[in-house]
């Protein structure tokens, strides 16, 4: 078998452990260096394009937002069919993408194995911008390289971010969030040892270590972890304010190690929000700071959860509760954030891909709706975001996308988004595919 078969079927074995982890064991100690149609929701999904809606009326806003080259209008009227359009078949594993901040011809797309290349102007540049695979364990079950993210101030400070799990730490399965830093003579390189690694994170298992690095409107990195692994999270971590396991977390990269302000109050200095199993990718709408997270089930559900500005601090209920179901009894929903879509797996889903609201120009008629998918069932859908926070006009893209016949079986990976806000599918076959117009 070949290293990328290799790959691939890890892979698939990681598709299938995310939903249903069978382990015994429970996230280790913290340390810190320095449905078929099967949905639950307000609104039956549509399997035809979007029927005619404007973006959704959040109440929420946020002032100090960056919108980037986000287009925040309105949607058209007539929403236009779709199709996956190959945008680079040159990169054999995507898992990770993430635009230049201020370069709309310039995107960065990660591998698994760790190597970062940068694609200019449609263009994979022949040598990688940075070659992690000596550090990275890839690629059985959830280990591997996790996510990239660069620094709102990236054009003068050149410092980005990686997610993976580290080689040779115990059992492969250390998760680390470290700061690199570009080139000082060449901007299409960045120099190989990190600056510093800010969060190393132990488990004993080797699933769920989330997946997520995002900056948010308030210029803070955002960083969703998994809760350690360990079939329904035995040591309750993600109902412990005081680990960073199964939590979102909230980092001001330029005060580190000092927390910033207006993090949960009596809990790790880092924790945002908690109660969470495994947000693989979580996104913020640039036009209003919603944070949508995307949430991979143990036996039966996955979910979609969404933060919106104000909401204060959240806890979404993982274990006591699976989605909306009484998962670890006895269950109390005091306190406890329900997701707004729950996706069943006895209708075919089994890992849930958070992705993006779109806030491009190329797709005008579906501006303002939220896109996800599902590793197993290779579905994309959308719903609008209601006033009230409730998903409305659901819709099934995925027979307009031909999605069953194009994605690989296990291998969609995730989405992306560029900066001026068009959205993009990974395949870890090796293609990547932007959604235009049809």
């Amino acid at each position: 078998m070949t290293f990328r078969a290799l790959l691939l079927a890890g892979f698939a074995l990681w598709a299938l452990a995310c939903g249903d982890d069978t382990g015994s064991g429970g996230a280790a100690s913290t340390s810190s260096t320095s449905t078929g149609s099967s949905v639950t929701s307000s609104t039956s999904v549509s399997s035809s394009s979007a029927s005619t809606s404007a973006t959704s009326t959040s109440s929420s806003s946020s002032s100090s937002a960056s919108t980037g080259g986000a287009n925040c209008d309105a949607a058209e009227p007539t929403p236009e069919g779709l199709q996956l359009v190959p945008f680079t078949t040159d990169i054999p594993l995507p898992i990770a993408m993430a635009p230049h901040p201020t370069n709309p011809s310039r995107l960065f797309i990660a591998e698994r194995n760790g190597v970062i290349h940068v694609v200019d102007d449609g263009v994979v540049l022949p040598t990688p911008f940075l070659d992690l695979s000596d550090v990275v364990y890839c690629c059985d079950e959830d280990r591997g390289f996790l996510d990239l993210e660069f620094h709102p101030d990236y054009e003068n400070n050149g410092l980005f971010y990686v997610h993976y799990t580290e080689l040779g730490s115990p059992v492969d399965s250390t998760s680390i969030l470290a700061e690199y830093r570009r080139s000082t003579s060449d901007p299409d390189v960045a120099d190989p040892a990190p600056v510093r690694v800010l969060i190393s994170l132990e488990q004993d298992t080797v699933w769920h270590y989330g997946g997520t690095i995002t900056f948010g409107p308030d210029g803070m990195l955002y960083y969703s972890r998994g809760d350690g692994g360990g079939a329904g999270d035995p040591e309750n971590d993600a109902q412990n304010p005081l680990n960073q396991y199964g939590k979102v977390m909230r980092i001001d990269v330029d005060t580190f190690p000092t927390p910033p302000p207006g993090n949960m109050p009596g809990a790790d200095p880092f924790v945002w929000d908690m109660g969470l199993r495994n947000v693989w990718r979580m996104s913020f709408d640039r036009c209003n700071g919603d944070l949508y997270l995307g949430d991979v089930g143990q036996n039966s559900i996955e979910e979609i959860s969404v933060h919106r500005p104000g909401d204060g601090h959240l806890n979404y209920g993982w274990h006591m509760y699976e989605g909306s179901s009484c998962f670890d009894p006895p269950c109390d929903p005091t306190g406890m954030t329900m997701p707004i879509i729950e996706l069943d797996h006895q209708g075919g889903f089994c890992a849930v891909i958070g992705g993006y609201v779109y806030r491009g120009d190329l797709l005008s008629g579906h501006r303002g709706r939220y896109f996800y998918g599902d590793i197993c069932s290779k579905r994309i859908r959308s719903f609008l975001l209601s006033p009230s926070g409730t998903a409305t006009d659901l819709v099934d893209h995925s027979q307009d996308l031909e999605t069953a016949n194009t994605l690989g079986d296990y291998t969609f990976g995730s989405f992306g988004q560029d900066l001026n806000g068009e959205l993009y599918v990974l395949d870890m076959e090796g293609v990547v595919y932007r959604i235009e117009p049809d």
